[in-house]
């Protein structure tokens, strides 16, 4: 369950016997990691998001404005 630099870093802590510290810091690794993982799939859901948006929106438009031209042509 571990990330290959977190089990590097663990070695190290255990071989400079100094396994707290190194443990502390895989952990900001991960936290760190983690964080750009999840800036970077927001960065990509955010415009899809706006187009699916944007078209729903049109779609709607689009129906409104066929049922009023179709009120006027009778």
């Amino acid at each position: 369950a571990l990330t290959p630099s977190a089990l590097q870093l663990i070695a190290v802590g255990e071989g400079s016997g100094q396994l707290g510290i190194m443990t502390l810091r895989a952990g900001d690794l991960a936290a760190q990691e983690s964080e750009r993982a999840i800036r970077a799939m927001v960065s990509i859901l955010e415009p899809s998001l706006i187009v699916i948006f944007g078209g729903l929106v049109a779609f709607v438009a689009a129906a409104l404005l066929q049922a009023v031209y179709g009120l006027r042509a009778i």
